[in-house]
C-alpha cells in the first residue's frame, strides 16, 4: 500500500453546535474494493478505520491506529469549563443594577449625615459667608482664643477676587500671624426636594480650596484689616465662602514686678 494520508474532524459534546468526535484514517488511493471499515467507541467519541483488506503496509497501519487513539483520548479530556455561555452572567448584572443604584443612594445619605455631625460637631472652627448677600460677622474660634470675622466685599482681580475681611482679636494676647484655610465655590444648594442629598454631594465636590499666610500680627481687642486672594474665582458666582484659622503664636507683654513679688 502506497503512503497513507489521516482525514480527522474532532468535536467534544461540551460544544454542542458541533459534530461529535469522529477520527478516520484511510490510506491514500486505495484500488477500488479494497477498504473495510472498523469502528471503535471511547465515551461520547468515535472513530473510524478503512483499510485495504490485505494491507502491505501493516505497520504503518497499526502506527496511524494509535495516533487516532491519542487524537480522541487528548480531545475527551479538554478542560473546556471556560467557553461557556456569558448570557446568563449578564441577566444577572441586570437584575442587580437597581441593587447597586440603592446602595450609591445609601452612600450619599451617610456623607451627608457625616457632614452634617462633623459640621455640628466644629461649629465654630470655620466662619462661612454667603459673599453675594452678607455684610455682617461670624464667631472663629482658633487654638489660642476667639476672634471675629467681619466680611466686608469683594473686589474683582485679574486672576480671581480678593476677599475684603477684619478680623477682631478677642484674646488680650497679640497673635503672631498664622494660615487662613479657605474653601470658596457656587452658593449652596437649597435643602429641599428627594435629591438634596446628593445635590449636595455635588456641590461639596465642586468647591475649591487654598491656604494662605498671614504675616502681620493680629492686635489684641481691635479690628485688624485682612486681605484674602482666591484665584479663579468671580464676584458673578461666589456664593460661598469658608474660612479656618490656624495660629500657634501669640505675644504678652512681660511681668514688670521683682522676681521676689513673683514667689
Amino acid at each position: 500500500m502506497g503512503p497513507a494520508a489521516a482525514r480527522i474532524r474532532l468535536a467534544h459534546p461540551m460544544l454542542s453546535a458541533l459534530t461529535p468526535i469522529r477520527v478516520v484514517i484511510r490510506p491514500a488511493n486505495p484500488p477500488p474494493g479494497s477498504l473495510r471499515s472498523t469502528t471503535r467507541t471511547d465515551g461520547a467519541a468515535s472513530f473510524r478505520i478503512l483499510e485495504q483488506a490485505r494491507p502491505a503496509g501493516g505497520k504503518l497501519m497499526k502506527a496511524l491506529r494509535c495516533i487516532a487513539v491519542a487524537i480522541v483520548s487528548v480531545v475527551s479530556g479538554l478542560d473546556l469549563h471556560p467557553l461557556k455561555d456569558f448570557g446568563g452572567v449578564e441577566a444577572k448584572a441586570a437584575d442587580e443594577a437597581p441593587k447597586i443604584e440603592e446602595l450609591q443612594k445609601e452612600v450619599h445619605e451617610l456623607e451627608l449625615k457625616v457632614g452634617n455631625l462633623a459640621g455640628s460637631v466644629n461649629r465654630y472652627k470655620t466662619a462661612v459667608f454667603d459673599p453675594l448677600s452678607d455684610q455682617g460677622f461670624a464667631r472663629l474660634d482658633t487654638f489660642v482664643g476667639t476672634m471675629i470675622v467681619s466680611f466686608h466685599g469683594l473686589k474683582p482681580r485679574t486672576d480671581g477676587v480678593e476677599v475684603q475681611l477684619d478680623l477682631g482679636n478677642l484674646t488680650s494676647a497679640t497673635i503672631g500671624g498664622g494660615t487662613f484655610k479657605m474653601r470658596w465655590g457656587p452658593a449652596k444648594p437649597k435643602m429641599d426636594g428627594a435629591d438634596f442629598g446628593a445635590r449636595l454631594i455635588a456641590w461639596q465636590r465642586s468647591l475649591q480650596s487654598g491656604t494662605q499666610e498671614l504675616t502681620e500680627d493680629l492686635r489684641p481687642g481691635v479690628w485688624n484689616n485682612v486681605r484674602l486672594a482666591l484665584p479663579g474665582a468671580s464676584t458673578d458666582t461666589l456664593g460661598y465662602l469658608e474660612l479656618e484659622f490656624e495660629t500657634k503664636h501669640i505675644k504678652l507683654v512681660p511681668h514688670r514686678s521683682a522676681p521676689e513679688e513673683r514667689q
